[in-house]
């Protein structure tokens, strides 16, 4: 009988009988032993550049002997070699997990397990940190709003080891937290954070360059974004409401004009005939009032093609009443550009 038995127990027993005739029978003893890491022979957590190959080791001990399996603890797949593109696998069994071309996507806890149906099964947690510059992405790169808004500007940086992120405004001046800006920073992944700018009360003095800057002790990166002011729609309204009234004035202007100009050649034309009338009374050149009648029937007749003015204009006071129109309607035009531009 074998009390506390121990791997060192395992072996053949033999029990004997010494008579006459000598008696014996064979007994052999097995000792599973549940699985065990070795430290010593394991990996520790690995820091590597990203693009270099990577070798993570597993060893353990314990009979019957164990079986090693790699996983993630993020669950995410494990990707042996991201230069051909592949998806990966969940888990993957050997004491070498090697890994090539390593990137930052393969940045992260793997475990591993070890069990030979001898419980408990254990495990051990190694880190694989990849070692690479910051890379800035900047979402959208201009901005517009209009005066006295809130303003968010945002990038996003991934980088390894941890950086150091802030802003500047126009190249110059570096922005901290006050009552005017406000600086947030997120962390989302181990490798990849997201920088906030927010600016309050949006004026002319914050039109301009904002870049937000990202380094570590591999290198530095910046994004830039350009914030404009976009006019305020009651200023559009209003200018475009004046335009209005001011067009309508000017046309009752000239609309006005053109009646009195009408107005006043009809006054002539019948003053004319008035006066040959009474010349041809007193017996006075009928031929020649008769003559001039018919010149000034053709004169004034309206199909007459050399004499025919549009809009009711004549020959004299018409060429001044155009010119007028001509020169409010220019007029009008500089009145217009020089309140859309303001």
């Amino acid at each position: 009988h074998l009390r506390s038995v121990v791997e060192a127990d395992r072996g053949c027993y033999m029990c004997q009988i010494n008579t006459e005739q000598m008696k014996q029978q064979l007994g052999c003893l097995d000792v599973n032993v549940p699985p065990d890491i070795d430290y010593l022979k394991t990996s520790k957590d690995v820091v590597e550049k990203e693009g270099e190959n990577v070798t993570l080791v597993c060893k353990a001990s314990g009979h019957p002997r164990p079986k090693i399996t790699w996983r993630r603890e993020d669950g995410e797949y494990i990707v042996r070699n991201p230069s051909r593109g592949k998806k990966g696998e969940k888990s993957y069994q050997g004491e070498h997990l090697n890994i090539a071309r390593v990137g930052r996507e393969q940045m992260g806890a793997y475990l591993c397990i070890a069990s030979n149906d001898v419980p408990p099964a254990v495990s051990k947690r190694i880190s694989l940190n990849v070692n690479f510059a910051p890379e800035i992405l900047v979402p959208n790169q201009l901005l517009g709003y209009q005066f006295g808004a809130s303003v968010v500007a945002e990038c996003l940086v991934e980088a390894y080891p941890n950086t150091i992120n802030y802003w500047m405004k126009h190249q110059s001046e570096m922005l901290l937290n006050n009552d005017k800006y406000t600086v947030l920073e997120e962390k989302t992944t181990d490798y990849s954070a997201r920088m906030q700018l927010q600016i309050k009360d949006f004026q002319e003095s914050d039109v301009g360059v904002y870049t937000c800057i990202s380094t570590n002790s591999l290198g530095k990166s910046d994004g830039t974004i350009r914030f404009y002011v976009i006019p305020p729609a009651e200023r559009i309204t209003a200018a475009t409401h004046a335009n209005k009234v001011t067009t309508t004035t000017f046309t009752q202007e000239i609309e006005i004009d053109l009646i009195e100009s009408r107005q006043k050649n009809k006054h002539k034309s019948d003053d004319y005939w008035l006066s040959s009338e009474l010349d041809e009374r007193g017996g006075r050149n009928r031929e020649y009032g008769s003559g001039a009648r018919d010149s000034q029937k053709q004169k004034f007749a309206p199909n007459n093609n050399k004499r025919n003015y549009q809009s009711g204009f004549s020959s004299g006071s018409g060429k001044i009443k155009l010119e007028k129109a001509s020169a409010i309607l220019s007029s009008l035009f500089i009145i217009l550009t020089l309140i859309w531009t303001n």
